[in-house]
């Protein structure tokens, strides 16, 4: 029984120690993520910090913009329809010279090709002719060639 007491004795002294060293792996880790969040949270209110400057700066770039989308407002407004009505003028005007210039443009492209067309058509017109009277040439010639061949048989004869 005393054997036991003592096994039982050394048992519990083993448990504690482990349970001490656990305890103490567990409490540096502990520690080391707390030392994490503290950074992190440092890190978080320097964020905060920069991001209310930030938005401070957005607000008063905002005030700036409406500020000049009022005066360009107003200045807008005080145009005179006259002006106006003249820039549509001018603008109406434009639109029909580059009209007319296209149809201009147009009208000029398909005249040029038709005259290509008419060229290539006479020009085979006249391949065709000059062609036709080559060979009536050569039949005239062969023929006269033939009668004169004949003419000297018969006066050969």
């Amino acid at each position: 029984m005393g054997n036991m007491k003592v096994d039982h004795d050394l048992q519990l002294e083993k448990m504690k120690k482990e349970i001490d060293y656990d305890g103490s792996s567990h409490l540096a880790e502990v520690e080391k993520k707390d030392a994490s969040i503290n950074k992190l949270n440092e890190e978080n209110d320097k964020l905060k910090v920069e991001l209310e400057m930030i938005k401070d700066e957005l607000s008063a770039k905002t005030e700036e913009v409406e500020e000049l989308q009022t005066d360009l407002e107003v200045k807008e407004a005080g145009f005179n329809n006259r002006y106006i009505c003249q820039l549509y003028k001018n603008y109406i005007e434009g639109t029909l010279h580059l009209c007319w210039f296209l149809a201009v443009g147009s009208l000029t492209h398909e005249l040029r090709r038709k005259k290509v067309l008419l060229q290539d058509e006479e020009m085979h017109k006249m391949t065709t002719t000059i062609s036709l009277k080559i060979v009536e040439v050569v039949i005239l010639s062969d023929f006269f060639f033939v009668i004169l061949s004949v003419a000297q048989l018969v006066s050969l004869r």
